[in-house]
This record gives structure tokens, sequence and C-alpha cells, in this order.
């Protein structure tokens, strides 16, 4: 009677020792080209920004102060500000308000202070935490109209002076 349970159990032991692959390899055969196909459909864009350098601004001689034009993007207003630049303010628009005219604003004045330091290329964003993306994005343009094409962005609590 003992010997028949035996064999029993190790009956039972070696049938549940194997592996059934086909359902796992089937689920896979299924996913691979659907993430195959919906990989086509996701568009991919890359924004060229730079990270501001720390190390190039303090080998520079004080004599030779370069610019280091800053747009701040702060809840009310741009405040756009650089080493021997007069600060300028443009009020931003209220929710629901056409940023048409900021965008003007913010253009003209960045378009005047390439007039006067036509060398300088670079411009640091700096934003707050609650700033969204595209109001960034559009900053970014607004400025690389302007014909500041090097743009570095910066965290309000962190590269903001």
């Amino acid at each position: 009677m003992q010997r028949r349970l035996r064999k029993k159990k190790r009956h039972r032991q070696q049938v549940a020792s194997e592996l059934e692959l086909m359902p796992m390899l089937n689920v896979f055969i299924t996913i691979i080209p659907l993430l195959l196909l919906s990989a086509a459909f996701v568009p991919v864009t890359v924004i060229q920004a730079s990270l501001p350098a720390a190390a190039l601004t303090a080998a520079t001689p004080p004599a030779d102060a370069p610019l280091e034009l800053t747009i701040f993007i702060r809840r009310e207003a741009f405040v756009v500000e650089g080493n021997g630049v007069e600060s300028r303010t443009v009020p931003r628009p209220g929710p629901g308000e056409g940023s048409d005219v900021a965008r003007r604003s913010l253009s003209e004045a960045l378009r005047q202070i390439v007039a006067i330091h036509p060398e300088n290329r670079e411009v640091r964003i700096v934003a707050e935490a609650t700033t969204r993306y595209e109001e960034i994005v559009d900053v970014m343009d607004v400025a690389r109209a302007a014909g500041l094409p090097e743009v570095s962005l910066a965290e309000a609590g962190t590269g903001a002076s």
C-alpha cells in the first residue's frame, strides 16, 4: 500500500515540473507586432538645448564680462536681464488672453539687445517650477527668431540669480 502511494507522489512531482512556455510565447508573438505598429505612429521631436556652462563663465576675465542674457519666466511677466543691459519687463497675458502682444514685445526687446550686442548668440531661460512646457518652448522660439539660437534652460531655484 505504501509503495503505491510513493509511486503516485513521484509521478505527480515529475508531471508538475514541466513548464508550459507556449502560452507565454503566444503572448509575446502577439505583443511584439502591436508594439512595432504603435511605434510607427509616435512622432519624435527634438528641441536642441544646452546647459549653462559654469566653467566657461568662471574662466573669462572680469574686464571682458560676457553679456549673460537671461529671460526669467515669472507668473506675471517676462523679465530680460544681462550684464550691461537695462532690465526689461514684459507683462504676461492672463489665462484666456492672447499671447501675441507679449510675444511681440519680448521679441522686440530681444531684437534691440541683439542689435546692441551682435556677437552674443546665447540666452538663458530661467523658468519657475509651475511654468508650462509650451510657454518655455514659445520663449525659446521667440529667442531664436530674435537672433539668439543658443538657448540654455535653468530652473528658478537652481540657476537663477
